[in-house]
């Protein structure tokens, strides 16, 4: 699966459920090219199955909105309220307008954004700003759901396995 498609179905996995948004992906490790990443978007998937909409959006609200530590702006993550967060999405607000992504009504550090960029990315820019910024931040989101009966915590899992395989 090309770098660009790949990511882009990972930030389509982190929004909000709608009845439009595609629910099947391919977890065949060749796809993915990590069966770690495979098995973890299966468990996702399995987390979800049989669930109304209503359902997915409640554990969606549960899990992201009513949990400030589990917030999907890594921004925030990464320097709370502090100026360097504005500088950091001034900067991802600029790359993402040069590659043709639409931030939509997200802020730019929003974790689908971020995904949607990593995937147009080259290599090398991709590759520092998973290291400096995105894994950080990802740890931080991945504490905040540990224990917790979600199946987020696949997706997150799947995420990080996804950057190790492509970046790191």
């Amino acid at each position: 699966m090309e770098r660009q498609i790949k990511f882009d179905n990972l930030a389509r996995f982190i929004e909000y459920p709608t009845l439009d948004r595609d629910w099947g992906v391919k977890t065949t490790p060749e796809e993915w090219n990590s069966k770690a990443a495979a098995s973890h978007l299966s468990s996702y998937f399995a987390g979800f199955e049989g669930q109304t909409l209503d359902a997915r959006q409640e554990m969606f609200v549960r899990t992201f909105d009513m949990n400030p530590n589990c917030a999907l702006e890594i921004g925030w993550h990464l320097f709370g309220e502090d100026y360097k967060r504005g500088e950091m999405l001034a900067y991802l607000r600029r790359e993402m307008r040069e590659v043709g992504i639409d931030e939509g009504t997200e802020l730019p550090d929003y974790l689908g954004n971020v995904l949607r960029l990593l995937g147009r990315w080259n290599q090398e820019e991709a590759g520092e700003f998973v290291h400096i910024f995105f894994t950080p931040a990802l740890e931080k989101m991945k504490k905040a759901v540990s224990g917790t009966e979600t199946p987020y915590s696949h997706l997150f899992d799947a995420i990080e396995e996804v950057c190790v395989t492509e970046f790191i």
